[in-house]
């Protein structure tokens, strides 16, 4: 194995083979030599722009005969078996010589003008690394716990970051690969996320980004909606204190990894204390970052190094590239970066594994239907984030008396009260279907209980529920302010979301010009309990119903229950290209659209991109991508 170093020493470019036995060389960085190597860079802006492969191919046998010239150092150390490795290495606070070294694209090596990354008998990585090498941190566990995050904000540019949340699942299904999605695409979430629900090995944030007046930003959203350009500073507050922050975050967005007037946006991670960090060196098609992601993911839950995972990822989109031009144009875009304790793997053999809840949400209403009723799996149902994304909203706003989706059968109301039990880890589900009377909810929250809370509550309620149906409210307060919010960790349990499926099973026929259907009168108390109980409770307990139609109902002193919902209308379905299934269109009351600055040209996104639309004109690697 070629294991190749190269780094500046004073004003000299020292390149070694770190391996036993290795040989090294120097070059003299002459100011010519540094012109060479910054139109290198240049030479690949205008490549990556034209979209044309010969350019790639001339760059990479200039960089490759570089390293040859006079004692024919690289063509000596090609010369063995195994794989290659390059490391760039640069201080922890590179300067401007260190930073051309950063900012040559070393991915094209191509000696005799054949692409090193496309050897498939010996894989070739390459890492940029700040701050000097050090040992890589020793996984603690033999699983991948992934945090995906995507943002977009609303009415501006779509991305397939519904494609690419499904490909990974798809990719790494099997393997040890615990997938959590972070709905609100909010910095200010992802904070309270990681510190909540952590550790997590690794972070995949997908968005549009781009630099602006010099400084790499990404396109978040508000708590609230609208556009938030999110810099170092507010992504480094969120990853939280070294030590706790994801050994891996993944920039899935345009420009992360290239340099303007500051640092890459990666490498400002690794010098936050990011263990590695992958990033775009310009705007990336969608597809290819979709694609990348995939095999990039896949090899990260086998337990291989951050470097090798990103170097199959590129080589996979090469090979598709090369067997056709329209796809995997963006195979050398990425950029992968490292710390002195980066480098290595995030998960191995060995190590313990942690049990997670697989398919939450999913498999409590699976299990409960018996397949009766179709609902959409977690690797199937991905989409409509837009309609989860503000139920979540409403629940975190604490507002509301609980969630309605109302509207025709066989529209998805299920699947999306299964995604939105998926996207709140934090809570364990219940899910009341078939039996709405008041015994039935009771037994349902009861078994939510630890074991050996149960008894009490039976002893304490369970008669009393049974003889009078308005006993339920007492007997919910009890459990909502108790088991399922106390701190008392010797008593405590998670929060519930108690979902109530197809409610429409206990109103009345509806009426021809009738607003709301009344609850049938046998289930009038139960259901009137259950709502003032999640109404009137100190709780992070949840209540969300699905039913075909909006209902009427009002408690013993006549108050209108049916007021202060979150109402969600299904008035249409799609099918999203990631899926098979149907899924709702949900039509909210909402602020409106808020748009982003105006902008001069035609919307990058219309050609796949993921680059931020913004007024500054932009001049390096713009081909349309996440932008």
């Amino acid at each position: 194995m070629l294991n190749a170093r190269i780094e500046l020493r004073g004003e000299e470019l020292f390149c070694a083979d770190a391996g036993e036995g290795g040989t090294s060389t120097v070059r003299q960085l002459t100011p010519e030599a540094l012109a060479r190597l910054r139109g290198w860079a240049e030479r690949y802006d205008a490549a990556v722009r034209s979209g044309a492969l010969l350019p790639l191919v001339e760059i990479g046998r200039d960089i490759a005969a570089f390293l040859d010239e006079g004692d024919r150092w690289f063509d000596q150390v090609l010369g063995g078996t195994g794989e290659i490795a390059f490391e760039i290495a640069v201080p922890g606070r590179p300067e401007e010589r260190e930073r051309i070294l950063l900012d040559v694209p070393w991915e094209l090596l191509a000696p005799n003008g054949i692409f090193l990354a496309s050897d498939q008998e010996r894989l070739f990585r390459v890492t940029r690394r700040l701050g000097g090498a050090g040992t890589p941190a020793v996984p603690a566990y033999r699983d991948l716990s992934l945090l995906f995050m995507a943002a977009e904000v609303e009415g501006q540019g779509v991305l397939n970051y519904e494609q690419e949340e499904a490909g990974i699942l798809q990719a790494t299904k099997g393997l040890a690969l615990n997938l959590s999605v972070e709905e609100s695409g909010a910095i200010e979430f992802l904070g309270q996320r990681i510190a909540q629900d952590g550790p997590f090995e690794a972070l995949h944030l997908s968005c549009h980004g781009d630099i602006v007046k010099g400084n790499p930003v990404l396109a978040l959203e508000k708590p609230e909606g609208g556009l938030d350009l999110a810099g170092i500073a507010a992504l480094s507050r969120a990853l939280g204190e070294e030590g706790k922050k994801p050994g891996l975050v993944f920039l899935s967005a345009c420009r992360t990894g290239e340099h303007g007037a500051a640092s890459a946006f990666v490498q400002s991670l690794v010098r936050s204390g990011v263990a590695n960090a992958i990033g775009w060196d310009g705007s990336v098609k969608d597809a290819d970052a979709i694609s990348f992601a995939a095999t990039f993911y896949e090899e990260l839950a086998r337990g291989s190094s951050v470097a090798y995972a990103a170097s199959r990822a590129r080589g996979a989109l090469l090979r598709a590239h090369l067997a056709d031009p329209d796809q995997g144009r963006h195979w050398h875009l990425a950029r992968a970066y490292s710390g002195p304790r980066g480098g290595g793997a995030l998960c191995t053999s060995g190590r313990p594994r942690r049990v997670f809840r697989r398919d939450a949400g999913h498999k409590e209403f699976l299990d409960l239907r018996q397949r009766r009723v179709p609902v959409a799996s977690a690797a199937e149902f991905v989409g409509r984030r837009r309609e989860a994304q503000r139920i979540l909203r409403a629940f975190r706003d604490r507002e509301r008396a609980g969630v309605l989706i109302h509207g025709l059968g066989r529209q998805g109301k299920s699947s999306l009260a299964a995604r939105i039990a998926n996207r709140m880890p934090g809570h364990d589900t219940v899910v009341i279907y078939e039996r709405y009377d008041a015994l039935a909810v009771f037994e349902a929250l009861r078994n939510a209980l630890p074991a050996r809370l149960q008894r009490d509550f039976d002893q304490t309620w369970r008669e009393q529920v049974t003889k009078d149906a308005s006993n339920l409210q007492n007997a919910l307060l009890d459990m909502l302010e108790g088991p399922f919010r106390t701190t008392d960790l010797a008593t405590r349990t998670n929060p519930v979301l108690l979902i109530i499926d197809d409610l429409e099973q206990i109103l009345e026929s509806p009426k021809p010009g009738e607003a709301n259907t009344p609850v049938k009168t046998a289930y009038s108390v139960a259901l009137a309990s259950v709502i003032a109980a999640f109404r009137d409770a100190e709780t992070e307990s949840r209540l969300l119903l699905t039913s075909r139609y909006t209902f009427a109902l009002t408690d013993a002193r006549g108050d209108d229950l049916a007021l202060g919902w979150y109402r969600s209308s299904c008035r249409q379905w799609m099918r999203r290209s990631a899926t098979s299934k149907c899924v709702p269109r949900l039509a909210l009351a909402w602020p409106t659209k808020r748009a982003m600055p105006s902008f001069r040209t035609r919307p990058p996104w219309k050609l796949g991109s993921r680059r931020l639309r913004t007024a500054i004109p932009v001049f390096r690697r713009s081909f349309p991508g996440r932008s």
